[in-house]
């Protein structure tokens, strides 16, 4: 069962959980502000960026919330994302062979190669010569 089964089966009974591209979410808040007359709904689609799903509940919030978080998954890093916290890579050898020094030039973090071995050096510790 994938996460998204779990939250549906975890929030069954008092909450609808609506997934989708965001054009048929956009419609379909739109349809419903159409239906109940609550042009209110319609603040919601300036929102929808990115992929983005919606709960309506007549629940207790702070409980579909912690329901919510007990399936949360962390992501690998992409480029052109900002990390939420600091993240502190520690000099020394990671490990890696020489042929994926070109991962460490996209990040400009300073590299040598130290037996056969990509190793992580100190900002202006290492000078060639």
């Amino acid at each position: 069962m994938n996460q998204l089964q779990s939250i549906r089966k975890g929030l069954r009974g008092d909450s609808v959980v609506l997934m989708g591209k965001n054009t048929m979410m956009k419609r379909s808040i739109r349809m419903h502000s159409e239906k109940t007359g609550n042009k209110a709904f319609l603040n919601l689609i300036p929102l929808l960026v990115g992929n983005v799903g919606l709960i309506f509940t007549k629940g207790d919030l702070k409980e579909v919330s912690e329901e919510v978080a007990k399936y949360k998954v962390g992501a690998p890093a992409r480029v052109g994302l900002v990390a939420p916290v600091d993240v502190v890579v520690p000099p020394g050898n990671t490990g890696l062979d020489s042929s994926q020094t070109y991962f460490f030039q996209v990040l400009n973090i300073p590299t040598k190669i130290n037996k056969v071995t990509v190793e992580i050096i100190i900002r202006g510790a290492y000078q060639e010569g």
